[in-house]
């Protein structure tokens, strides 16, 4: 019975309630009421609005000294890196530099030591073969005794037993070669191995004749042609040059 007697008093509160606002659209008061709470609410917009612009400008000038101030320390930080940069390409071009005249320098050493050592080696070669030839010559000198060579064996050395070149038994033959016997005598070279002539004139100062001692000779436009082999045995230094290509 409570619950509904008070439902019913809120019943009548609101119709009264409504009947009001009713009344007052009627008479215009509820319009200009709203016109005002609508004036009052859009000018609180309007100041919050100029306020958050002016919050934002703040932090808009705030935002650009911020990146300015960035965009400083940056380019800052950029130029001194770059300077970095130069003087490092700078140091590396002169190191290169430098490795590249000191690998310069060791092969030109390595050249020229190859080369002063290739050349001593030739020439103690040289030397070593002139030596050895001398020593070969005078070796062969040692040997030459009366029974290899025509020397009289008088001078045979003692150590050998002296080879008496007539031993040989009497016979009726004549001496000098016998006949039928095969003559031997130095072949004639040809003229293209001729390496060297000399001419023995008569005219010349320290010439004469065996027979009567005189020194005056008339040409008879006769000659005679004798070959003499010798042997040279020339050293050359041979200098041989190698160049190098990158």
């Amino acid at each position: 019975m409570d619950n509904l007697f008070e439902s019913y008093m809120d019943a009548r509160c609101l119709i009264k309630s409504q009947k009001r606002i009713i009344e007052e659209f009627k008479s215009g008061k509820r319009y200009l009421k709203l016109q005002a709470d609508h004036d009052r609410i859009y000018a609180g917009y309007i100041k919050e609005i100029k306020h958050l612009k002016r919050e934002v400008g703040k932090l808009n000038a705030r935002m650009i000294s911020n990146r300015n101030m960035l965009l400083d320390d940056l380019y800052a930080l950029y130029d001194e890196k770059q300077a970095e940069i130069i003087k490092l390409q700078e140091t590396n071009r002169k190191l290169e530099d430098q490795l590249w005249e000191t690998e310069r320098k060791y092969e030109d050493t390595i050249a020229r030591l190859k080369q002063d050592h290739e050349e001593k080696e030739y020439a103690k070669d040289c030397v070593i073969r002139e030596l050895k030839n001398k020593i070969a010559h005078y070796e062969a000198l040692l040997r030459h005794d009366g029974t290899n060579t025509s020397l009289p064996t008088s001078k045979t050395p003692i150590e050998k037993k002296k080879r008496i070149p007539n031993t040989r038994e009497k016979s009726d033959r004549p001496k000098g070669g016998q006949p039928g016997h095969e003559k031997h005598e130095l072949e004639k070279p040809d003229e293209t191995e001729v390496t060297q002539t000399i001419e023995h004139d008569p005219t010349e100062a320290g010439y004469f004749c065996e027979n009567c001692g005189g020194d005056s000779f008339a040409p008879t436009g006769e000659s005679e042609v004798k070959y003499e082999y010798d042997v040279e045995i020339v050293v050359k230094k041979i200098k041989h040059v190698f160049y190098y290509y990158g």
